[in-house]
């Protein structure tokens, strides 16, 4: 009955970490298009 628990934790675990590289992913995708779009349309008051 343990090792029920503990694999029942271990596949939760396993689980919560696949869904957070998949946010870190998105979250890197949509930093990379803002970095992009800022570097199509510079923000002209860093111009000094």
């Amino acid at each position: 009955m343990e090792n029920e628990s503990y694999k029942k934790l271990y596949y939760h675990a396993f689980n919560r970490l696949t869904d957070l590289a998949k946010e870190i992913e998105r979250t890197q995708n949509e930093l990379e298009e803002m970095y992009l779009e800022a570097g199509e349309h510079p923000d002209d008051s860093t111009d000094q």
